[in-house]
């Protein structure tokens, strides 16, 4: 199976803007007195974070398969 590098760029790149978001999210958010709230939004978003990376994973799948 060959790795296509342009899908292998993007996905990684997606994964470090969410964690860039994320980190930005719980700085921003350290100063409030609702710790379980703020546990909340980052599990949320961390549990996103597997779809959206076998999103990828299909779209280049299937570019691979089609070209």
């Amino acid at each position: 199976m060959q790795v296509q590098t342009s899908a292998l760029l993007t996905a990684g790149v997606v994964t470090l803007a969410f964690f860039a978001l994320v980190g930005s999210l719980v700085w921003m958010l350290r100063g409030t007195r609702r710790p379980v709230a703020v546990l909340a939004v980052v599990v949320t978003l961390l549990g996103a974070l597997p779809a959206i990376l076998y999103v990828f994973s299909v779209i280049a799948a299937s570019a691979g398969s089609t070209g």
